[in-house]
């Protein structure tokens, strides 16, 4: 299984941020993108890492 380093850097963003939103600005790049990519690593990795409360 193959990881992209680019969206492991938005998941420590998110969880560092506490905010998809917060992490999103850090990032400089839409929530929705954001969003996109972490819900990518939790269906690839068949496991949820995080509470979403959208």
């Amino acid at each position: 299984m193959v990881f992209r380093f680019f969206i492991l850097v938005k998941f420590v963003a998110v969880v560092g941020c506490n905010s998809f939103i917060k992490a999103a600005i850090k990032l400089n790049m839409s929530k929705q993108t954001v969003y996109c990519h972490i819900y990518a690593l939790e269906d690839r990795l068949q496991v949820r890492l995080l509470h979403w409360t959208i």
